[in-house]
């Protein structure tokens, strides 16, 4: 898609992804492929095929209610960025206020968004629906586009 797209939107909602592995990926794996491991096992296992830093993202016992760090936005941010050499911008979406994630921390938001950018990001899409969205949480997103837009 790179060479054919004027830049390429990932979804990286860091909080709501957390509850979606430890009930979407890691259940459904441990029901066929991954049955013979423990859910902190398979996790593991997630954390190393994704290259995620396990001492930065959560456990399992507080994967559904935490969700992952704004380290997962960057991650997932600079693979992007290389996977598409040049040929494309990658703009991150950040989302927050998705309905079944865990509370958002303002500061969690505020790190994601500037990690993004420090990963190479030609720039940010907020998401998801902006009427879901808490005031507190888009001033985060505020604060460090202005922050980064005086370098």
């Amino acid at each position: 898609m790179a060479p054919y797209s004027d830049y390429i939107k990932i979804i990286v909602y860091h909080a709501v992804l957390g509850p979606r592995i430890r009930n979407w990926y890691l259940e459904r794996a441990r029901r066929s492929i991954l049955g013979d491991l423990s859910l902190e096992q398979s996790l593991d296992l997630y954390y190393t095929l994704f290259g995620f830093d396990k001492n930065a993202e959560p456990a399992v016992n507080t994967l559904s209610s935490k969700g992952m760090s704004s380290e997962y936005v960057f991650t997932e941010t600079k693979r992007s960025v290389a996977a598409a050499n040049g040929k494309t911008k990658i703009y991150s979406g950040i989302g927050f206020d998705v309905p079944n994630s865990p509370p958002e921390d303002t500061e969690t938001i505020y790190q994601a968004t500037r990690k993004a950018f420090d990963a190479g990001a030609g720039g940010i899409v907020i998401s998801r629906e902006y009427e879901e969205m808490r005031v507190p949480n888009l001033k985060a997103v505020g604060r460090a586009v202005r922050e980064i837009a005086k370098k």
